[in-house]
Parts: C-alpha cells; structure tokens; sequence
C-alpha cells in the first residue's frame, strides 16, 4: 500500500539519509572559538535541545492538598519571568526570482563546510563519521531515492498552476572561500530546481496516525538519524535553532508542525547541518523553500494548522530525551527556602576577592537576605516596607558596589537596589549598611520612573562595570511596547549612571533635549539579566515576546527594534543580536532567557572555561555557547543542563563556581566540581503525618533517596524525642504529651560514605487539618479588566471556626506550560484582583486562586479554582494589500488575525501615512470603527473586523 503524507516524505529523506551516511556527520566550527585560543581543550558537539517543563495543571477541576509546615505541598506550577505571545503574526516571506528549469548540482567550494562560502581556518579538518557508509551498496540506488524525494515535493505537470511556470532560485549570494593548504578554489554553487504545485497537505489524522505508526515500529531511537536529516534540512528554511548574528537566525516559518519536527529534532541539528548542507539533496530541500512556505503559511492559523500541530507537538514529546550537569560537576542546594527570590549579589571578603563574606539574596516581596557561608546562617537585613509585588513588580536587582570595603570612597559599605515601591513606580536606591555590623543604614533615592508599572516585564539587573566606575540598570517596557522607543521613559533601556544617579557626560542621549540623560540603549522589550565580557562588553538577555529569545552585544546608542522586530531582521535599522534561539513549539509557544554569566574561572573543568552560559527559566534548561574572543560571532552551542529549573540568575563567584538561583522552589544553589563522586539527595515520605488522639504510628521510608553515581547509600533517622535510626524503612509510634497537640520532627541523613544529604518530615499527633472550601461564587471564565472576586469557608475538628487570618489566598498567571506571579499573601475569608487589559491577556493565558487554611497547630490545607478567559476573533485588513498597519507596535502588512483574543484587552492600532508602494503612495483614510489614526480599542464580545482604508495616489510622472 502506497504510504501518503508527511510520512512518506520523512520516510524517503530518512532512508536517503542513511544512504548517505550522514547520521553521525560532525563539521568544524567556521571560526577559532575563544576557548580554544586559551587553551589546548576542545568542546565539541551542540546539544540545542529544548525541554518545556509538563505543566500537569491546565485545565484542571479544583484540588485539595493537605500539608504542615514541614511538607512542602506539591507545587504543580511552574514560575516565568516572562510571557510569549503566539498571536503574533509571522514576518512576510517573500518569493525570490524565479528563472531557470534545471537542477543544478555543483559542490561548494573545498574549506567551505556549510557551502555558504564560509571557509574553514588553516588546519582544521573537517569530521565526517562514516559508520553508515556501508549501507551505500549501489550508487544507482541513491540516485533513485534523490529523483524519488524530488518527486516527491513536485506536483504532475498536469497539476501545476499556470502562474507556477518560472523557476526557484535556491541559493544565496556567493562569498569567496579561503581554503586549506593545496586545495584549489571553487565557486560556491547555486541550485535551480522546477517550481511544484501548492504543496498539498494530508488530514490531521493522517499524519498523526503515520508518525505513530512509524514510531511503534521503529522505536524513538531507531528513527533518531532520520529526524536529524528533517531537522537539517529545515533548518535550511529557517535559519536553525540559534545563530549569531548578523547572518544568524532568519525569520521563522510559522508552521506549527516544522516546528513541532524541529524542536523535537533540534538536539542534532548542529553536529549534522553544515555536512549535509554540500548534499545534492540539500541544494535541492532549500530550493523548494518558498513554495513549501508559502503553502503552510496559507494554513499557519487555519483550524488545520492549530489542530495538527498540537497533536504532534504532544506526541513527539514523548521521544524527547535530556541532559543532565555533566557528571564532573554537581548542583549542590547553599540556601533553600526562599520565597519568590529574585536577584543575588556576592560581597567579597576584605582583602581577599577569592574568597566569599556573604551572599545578599533578594525576595519580590522586599525582603533582602544575608547568607554567611562562614557558618551557614541566613539572615535577614532588611524588609523594605514600600514595595509593591504583584506580578512581575517588586525588588528585583541588587548590587554591592565594588567600593564597598574602601574607607572614604563613596562606594563605601554600599549596595543598589531596584524595585517597584508602595507607589507603584519602578525606582532605583542605595542602602548604606553599618561598618561594624553590616546592618542596614539608610536609603537614598537615584531614579525614579515617571511612569505607572504594570504586572509585567520590569528587568531588575543591576551591575558595575569591570572598571567599577558607572552603574548599569537594565528596566523593561513595562507592558508597554512603545516605551522601548521612547527617549522620555526609562522602559525597554539600558541604563547607565553614575554612584549619584546622575547621567555620565558621554552617554549617547546626554544632549539630546526632553531626553532622560541616564539612557544607554534602547528598543529592547525585558532585559532581564545583563553581564560583562573580559573585554567589557555588554552582554544583554533580552526576554521576547511571540518568537524569539536574543543575547544582544549592547552599544552605547544602540536601537534593538523592538517593538517592530525580535530576533534578526535583515535590511533594518536596527542592531541585530549576537544569539537567538527561537520558541518551542506551539501551543506553548514557550522561552525566556533570563540568565547570562561569562565563566572566565579556573575552578570548573578547563572545557567549560571562557564560555558564556545562558538559562531559559520556561524551558529549565541552561546552554553553554562558545563565541570568538571579540564576541562578535557564534562558534558552538550544546545543552549544558536540561533539568536545571526555573533559574533567573546565575553568576561567577569569588572562588570561581557559578551559582544559580531558581524562583520556585526558591533556591539557591551551587555548581561545582564533584571531585568524582556527586552527592546524594535525601528523601522522606511519611505516612500518616497527623492524626487526633494520644498516640500515632507513622510509617517512614528513606527509598525515595537517590545517589547520581549509584552509589549505595546508608541512612541514619534522628527523631525529636531522641530516639534513632538505621534502617531504611522505620515505622515509629509517637505520643501526645500534652492534652491539645505535639509536634515531632524527623530527620533523614543520608550518605555515600563522602557526602550527606538530610531532609525533615514534621509529625503532628492530638491534631487534624482543616477542611476549606472555595465557594462558587468565583466565576469560571472572565474578561480582561474584570474584578474577580473570591470567598471560602473553613473548619477546623479541634479549633472550630478558624480567623480570618488563618485564611491566604495567592493567584497565579498562568501561560501555556509556565506561569508568572500575580498577586500572593491575601489574607482573610475574601479577597479579590482586577485582570490587567493588557496585551499579555493571550487565549493560552488563565488564573489560578488558590487558598491555604493553616490552624492553630501548623497544620494546612490548600485548594484552588481555575478561571478562564473569555475570547473572540479579531480580523484586521487593509484596503490595499500593500498597506501596512500596527497593532500594539508590531508591524503588519495586508491583513491580521487574532483567532483567540482575550475579551476587554486594550490594543492600540496605528495606520502608518503616506507609505510608499509600486508607482505611488498610501494615504492613510480612516479606520472602520470611526478611531483616530492611531487609537486605542477594547476588544469586544463579539467577532470584530477593523479595517484601515487606504487611497492609492499614483506618482506625477516627469516629462524631460
């Protein structure tokens, strides 16, 4: 039986892949990596992979957990610095000239290993693995898959359309290629292939029930190398996972199945691409491109498009695998229980910048703590009592300046801090601590915004430059896109100032009348973590919205497109990033890069010095990219840790390991060399963990425990009441001693016989937990600008009615598979939030309320609601098809739709005039719903089209 499809298609490339041997292909790096001009050691290979932490709460009926303060309740949500938006529209793909018929086939020149004219440098090599070469038995046998792929993606003449008779050019422009010792110079070559019909698509469940069939008989790992061959040559439509820039990544295709393919097949991509791209097949997949884009363009946002590419992107998920730290090094937890950290800042001792005197830790809320790794404590300096916390508002950066230990210098004892006050403006202060206790002093204001914050996307990252003379202050757009362009805010800017706040005299806006002096760069959307290189540059993550995650080399001066672009754009103005990797696949739609370090250390393995690490907090992973030693170029990629968490920072200490601080659960740890043997993790489940009356047996168990190494492990329990333990599985009896209730605590230690690991359990006996109830007067779906209301009851078996401060309720905004804070620590029987109308409400977004119950003896029990949101369709036209129109400052052209838009979100539509268009102009009308030329609409509760009219003006022809 003849197989249709997407499947047929997979299969044919795959078994040309094989044919060509091309599943183990490994090429040198066009360039000398910074690490390897340092030292002899070489990191080869790119793991590119991107794995979404399973969110396994969308969606769900409310759920009631019940806990005591020593059980940490499970926690089914996961934290974002950051949102995406999937609403976005893809950029215009245009088609190329089109003018011969023939394929042809030439090789790229020799040293040019991607045949894009980049040459290899002077004595490298190129590694080519030719394990599969024996499958190669007959050279006509290849030919026939190469003609039978080719047939493949070309319609019958009799099929073709009319308009389809010219030509594809599938090539880019040729560069001269330098070349190793004895090799002659070639031209790179251009292909030309036959234009095919419209691409024709088969049903959903065609393909779905094709993959599946493919994988049940082949197994995940049998059908690896035919994946990786897909994802190379899609990576010839898209430009691969992450590039540098310029000629880095292109524009995505917005096809949710290529990009449910290529995030599945991504961890390959790098070792395989620049081989297969001198393939004859290559030459001919890229030549096909713009017919196969514009055919699934066609269907990006059909019902089609959305169904198909969530039923693969689910399923291919389940092949994925990861990779864990590397098992030379260990991530070993300093501070945990910390609540929504969000920035730490190392003060080295005094005298000694190896060694580290203490670790300032900040939380949203306000507070700012102080770990002491001379004995382990962790204090508290300081709660700011003027932060407002919501969403992504609250203290966010902190700094010690690099004066701190110079007597009279005006650094002196001396830390920074950005947060969003009791006001509800963004500011940025120095605290003056105690040079005797180190306790907080005083406070002194440098900047204030002039703007109301929003929920989201405030930045934070505070840091001194290498010279230790200017500091620079990364703030967001604060939801507003526009403000990344306005010289008159300090939203979407780097910052740059000096220890007073005030504008050094070359900061590039410093004469520029109504603008703030402090300006350093701009058009960027969340800059949520920044660092140095050793030759100071500026290296800033910026957070994206629908597509793309950069790492930008920031200049003074420089303009970073957005709102109008993210990730690369060609023939801009703008300056393109260095790195950018795109989203997951739809529905998430997942990434936000949200930690960058440079480790210029020697303490970690000399394969992981001079590289930079940057983390994705929604994906949990961590990379480690090599770039050249001016950083102006991308040399390797590969996944460094793909379980690593929700990390919003990481950072080179005194003493030379990298320490990484995760939102949820709030941790701080550190990652360091395991000296050959990693240490275990301790594990306790206890069953049950209280019950009324004078005594309780409990059930203890240690089996849970693990050792990386598979070491084995011994266990030793420790009780409260003095009693001990060595087995792995105890069962103990306690008893109330005193009339209402007793708590006990149990510890687990556990060894290898080098390294321990402990964790507690809390045993209350003579208590129960209480029994809490959301009422139903929370409504299960809303519209943006609604005010939710929310009421519960409660009892308790041995307290009764409980107070209302007994009752905290938290809400949580939740996108796709990550969420953000909302509003936490509401206390008492009620409570309620206003739903922002901003455009980060998405058809993929929703709330979750919950509630936890403690009573009189610490025993809790938490509940929640989910609520939806309310959405419509809105279409948005022009009346030429040349026309171009914005909607919250994103360019589009023609038309856009929005097929789920959240009911009551604000978005402000502009119409460009006069815009220039073939033999005239644009002139701008007016707008179907009777706005402004640019104007602010409240999406409605029905389906909506706004259109923008347009009149043609042609040119005044010149008569000589």
């Amino acid at each position: 039986m003849a197989v249709s499809g997407y499947a047929k298609y997979i299969g044919r490339v795959g078994a040309l892949a094989v044919a060509l041997g091309v599943t183990g292909a490994v090429a040198s790096s066009p360039g000398i990596a910074w690490a390897d001009e340092q030292s002899s050691s070489t990191s080869t290979g790119a793991d590119t992979s991107n794995t979404t932490p399973s969110d396994n709460t969308a969606g769900s009926p409310g759920t009631t957990t019940t806990t005591d303060p020593g059980t940490d309740p499970s926690d089914t949500t996961t934290g974002d610095a950051d949102d995406t938006d999937p609403d976005a529209e893809d950029p215009d793909l245009d088609d190329e000239d089109l003018d011969d018929e023939e394929l042809v086939e030439e090789e790229p020149g020799d040293g040019d290993v991607t045949g894009d004219g980049d040459a290899e440098e002077p004595g490298e090599e190129t590694a080519v693995d030719d394990t599969e070469s024996d499958n190669v038995t007959d050279q006509s046998e290849t030919d026939a898959l190469v003609e039978a792929v080719k047939d493949d993606f070309t319609a019958p003449e009799d099929e073709q359309s009319p308009a389809d008779d010219t030509t594809l050019l599938a090539a880019s422009t040729q560069r001269s290629a330098t070349h190793t010792e004895g090799e002659a110079e070639q031209p790179v070559s251009v292909a030309h292939v036959p234009v095919a019909a419209p691409f024709r698509l088969p049903t959903p469940e065609q393909v779905v029930r094709q993959v599946r069939q493919a994988v049940t008989t082949c197994v995940c790992n049998v059908i690896t190398g035919t994946i990786n061959f897909v994802n190379a040559a899609m990576s010839l439509f898209t430009g691969g996972g992450g590039a540098a820039g310029p000629g880095g990544p292109a524009s995505p295709l917005g096809n949710p199945l290529i990009a449910a393919v290529m995030e599945w097949a991504r961890r390959e991509t790098t070792r395989v691409i620049e081989f297969v791209s001198r393939t004859p097949v290559a030459q001919f997949v890229h030549g096909v491109t713009q017919q196969i884009t514009q055919a699934f363009a066609d269907f990006t946002n059909s019902p089609f498009g959305r169904e198909i590419s969530t039923q693969i992107a689910q399923f291919l998920t389940s092949c994925e695998d990861s990779t864990s730290l590397p098992d030379e090094l260990e991530r070993v937890v300093v501070v945990g229980g910390l609540n929504e950290p969000t920035d730490f800042a190392f003060l080295p001792a005094d005298g000694d910048s190896d060694t580290i005197d203490r670790i300032f830790i900040t939380e949203k809320s306000g507070a700012i703590k102080v770990y002491n790794p001379q004995d382990g404590t962790v204090s508290t300096l300081i709660s700011l009592p003027t932060v407002t916390a919501d969403g992504e508002r609250g203290l966010v950066g902190i700094e010690v300046d690099p004066q701190f230990w110079t007597d009279g210098a005006e650094g002196y004892h001396t830390i920074y801090v950005a947060y969003t006050g009791a006001d509800n403006y963004d500011r940025l202060s120095k605290l003056r601590l105690d040079p005797a206790t180190l306790g907080y002093l005083s406070e002194e204001e440098l900047l204030v915004s002039t703007e109301l914050g929003n929920n989201f996307h405030h930045g934070g990252e505070l840091q001194f430059d290498p010279q230790g003379e200017y500091l620079y202050w990364a703030v967001g757009d604060n939801t507003e896109g526009a403000n990344a362009q306005d010289l008159t805010n300090i939203h979407g800017k780097i910052l740059r100032l000096d220890r007073n706040g005030e504008a050094p005299a070359d900061n590039p806006y410093v004469n520029t009348p109504g603008a703030i002096k402090q300006i350093y760069a701009i058009g960027l959307r969340n800059p949520f973590r920044f660092t140095f290189t050793p030759n100071g540059k500026l290296l800033v993550a910026d957070v994206g919205e629908a597509e793309w995650e950069e790492l930008n080399v920031v200049i003074p001066g420089g303009n970073y497109g957005w709102p109008s672009e993210e990730g690369e754009c060609s023939d801009c103005e703008f300056v393109n990033p260095i790195y950018a990797y795109p989203h997951s696949a739809p529905p998430a739609n997942a990434g936000s890069i949200t930690a960058v370090v440079v480790y210029t250390g020697t303490t970690l393995p000399e394969e992981y010095q001079n590289k930079v690490y940057i983390a994705d907090y929604s994906l949990g992973w961590i990379k480690e990219l090599t770039f050249d030693q001016e950083f102006t170029s991308l040399i390797s990629e590969r996944t460094f840790d793909s379980k690593a968490g929700t990390a919003v920072k990481l950072d080179q200490s005194p003493d030379g390991n990298i320490y990484q601080l995760n939102i949820y659960p709030g941790q701080l740890s550190v990652i360091r060399p395991s000296g050959g043997n990693r240490g275990p993790t301790a594990v306790i489940t206890a069953s049950p963990t209280a019950g009324a009356g004078d005594s309780l047996t409990v059930n203890f168990s240690a089996a849970d425990s693990t050792d990386p190494d598979g070491d084995q492990l011994q266990y030793r329990w420790t009780f409260s009441d003095g009693r001990t333990s060595d087995e792995m599985n105890p069962t103990m009896t306690f008893t109330n001693t005193t009339g209402t209730y007793t708590a006990y605590t149990a510890t687990l230690t556990v060894t290898d016989g080098d390294k321990t690991s402990t964790a507690t359990q809390r045993v209350v006996v003579g208590s129960t937990p209480p029994v809490a109830t959301i009422k139903d007067t929370l409504p299960d779906n809303y519209n943006a600008g609604d005010t939710i209301t929310f009421e519960a009851e409660a009892s308790d078996a041995e307290d009764g009615a409980l107070p209302p401060d007994a009752y905290k309720w938290s809400v949580v905004f939740h996108h796709a598979e990550h969420t953000h804070p909302f509003r936490d620590s509401i206390t008492g029987t009620t409570g309620s939030v206003t739903i922002p109308r901003t455009r980060d409400q998405l058809g993929n977004t929703w709330y979750r309320v919950t509630l936890t119950v403690t009573d009189s003896s610490g025993l809790s029990t938490t509940t929640f609601r989910d609520i939806h949101p309310n959405t419509v369709e809105l279409t948005f036209n022009a009346s030429h098809p040349d026309a171009a129109f914005t909607v919250d400052g994103v360019r589009y052209v023609g038309s856009h739709v929005i097929p789920d838009a959240v009911v009551g979100v604000e978005r402000v539509v502009s119409a460009p005039s006069p815009q220039g268009t073939d033999g005239g102009q644009l002139e701008y009308v007016s707008w179907s719903d009777g706005g402004a030329q640019s104007h602010t609409i409240t999406t409605p509760e029905d389906a909506t089209d706004y259109t923008v009219t347009y009149n043609f003006v042609p040119a005044i022809a010149m008569v000589v």
